[in-house]
């Protein structure tokens, strides 16, 4: 047997404000972790982006001190590849050998394999 309880219109209006906080306090948890995970995902691209000025910057050195050292050794030509712990390999070689190193020398995994 339900028994039914007629509800004044004050105890209405009370359990509608208390709904209505309830609400209000749930939308602003949930923009808090909104706000934190997208501050999260802004630092991990600042990050990402902050690896690839590095990257960009070894490679320009690599280049620039291989030319040197071409020139000091009357060199034909150079090749060079950088494995990183973490990422995408790295490669470079003089313009001269640059057709044939990306014909023929491919990275594998963690290796470097050169089919000839």
């Amino acid at each position: 047997m339900v028994i039914k309880k007629e509800l004044t219109i004050e105890e209405l209006e009370a359990r509608i404000c208390n709904d209505k906080m309830l609400l209000k306090k749930m939308k602003e948890e949930r923009s808090k972790r909104d706000n934190t995970t997208s501050l999260e995902q802004r630092k991990t691209k600042t990050m990402a982006r902050a690896q690839e000025r590095s990257n960009s910057q070894l490679t320009h050195n690599v280049n620039r001190y291989m030319i040197k050292m071409m020139e000091v050794c009357d060199a034909r030509g150079f090749i060079y590849g950088v494995i990183p712990h973490e990422g995408k390999p790295m490669s470079g070689s003089s313009e001269n050998l640059r057709g044939w190193w990306k014909d023929i020398v491919k990275f594998e995994g963690g290796e470097m394999e050169c089919k000839v």
